[in-house]
């Protein structure tokens, strides 16, 4: 199965997960079947054995291809990570439900309570019963870990945080961390990070190159046509700069397969930069943090869309 990339704790739970995480979306926006399996292998071959995904990518589609190719031969050997994104209690349960049956395991490693969008929303979510229905899960042992990920607003994230105060069933967050977010007055990896080392989560690290829009090259099917990070920052030095943070995994998508090479070869590569060096890396792209549309997925602050 090939050497095993470094670890890093994971979290409160005494576990180890490899620095790279990989993204199961983009495994799904594969040009073919036969390439998307051809990831997976060649994930495994050069040492990941962090696998993510969600019930809602590709319409399920990406949860059948781990369970076509991933859990039946190496289920025992990865971490594996799934997310609801319910906003009553049966969509909740039957997400779960789903999960296990299209990723053909017993349980599941981490469950996420996926995407929370703001206060309002988690607020809804917890009255919903969204969080019995994950806790049930993980009594049961379809579930042995939870958590929660959000793109949008780290407020969200702060409001989840504080409702569950004094009995916190998290072990995980998964939030965007980046050269250009660290520049932004409302960063992700300023204002939020230091809050989860405190609390001891597993940081877990997405949207590392805001979806394929720093680069130029067309790493997925959604990258911009004006681009503005290549001329500024290298792969490596975006990559080097996240695992430089006090993070657990970099959750990095891949749809063609000489990315999995690139990406986990810069990886194994790692070695941690100096603080002057990550402040002088967030100075080269601190002039694009208000570039339209480079965070798409991240409305301006005070708009909850």
């Amino acid at each position: 199965m090939g050497e095993l990339l470094p670890t890093r704790p994971f979290g409160k739970t005494g576990e180890q997960v490899t620095i790279y995480c990989v993204g199961g979306s983009h495994v799904a926006k594969a040009d073919s079947e036969t390439e998307s399996q051809a990831i997976i292998e060649k994930s495994i071959e050069m040492g990941a054995r962090f696998f993510d995904n969600a019930w809602s990518y590709s319409r399920g589609r990406a949860e059948e291809l781990f369970g076509k190719y991933l859990t039946p031969k190496y289920r025992e050997h990865v971490f594996l990570m799934t997310k609801t994104k319910g906003r009553t209690a049966e969509q909740a349960q039957k997400q779960i439900d789903d999960s296990l049956r299209r990723m053909k395991t017993d349980y599941i490693d981490l469950l996420h309570m996926h995407e929370v969008r703001s206060p309002e929303d988690v607020d809804a979510r917890l009255s919903a019963g969204i969080l019995e229905v994950m806790l049930k899960a993980q009594q049961e042992g379809k579930v042995r870990h939870l958590g929660f990920s959000g793109h949008r607003h780290s407020s969200a994230h702060r409001r989840l945080m504080e409702k569950v105060a004094g009995k916190d069933p998290f072990v995980a967050c998964q939030l965007p961390i980046n050269p250009v977010d660290a520049a932004k007055p409302d960063s992700f990896t300023k204002e939020l990070v230091p809050e989860l080392v405190k609390r001891d989560y597993a940081v877990l690290a997405m949207k590392t190159l805001a979806h394929g829009r720093f680069f130029k090259d067309n790493r997925d099917r959604f990258v911009t046509t004006d681009p503005v990070v290549p001329d500024n920052l290298s792969l490596e030095e975006v990559f080097w700069y996240v695992l430089s943070q006090p993070v657990t995994t970099i959750v990095s998508g891949t749809d063609k397969l000489p990315q999995v090479a690139e990406n986990i070869g810069i990886i194994k590569r790692f070695a941690k930069l100096s603080i002057d060096d990550q402040k002088t890396i967030v100075a080269k792209v601190e002039k694009f943090t208000t570039t339209p549309k480079l965070e798409y997925y991240r409305p301006a602050p005070g708009t909850y869309s």
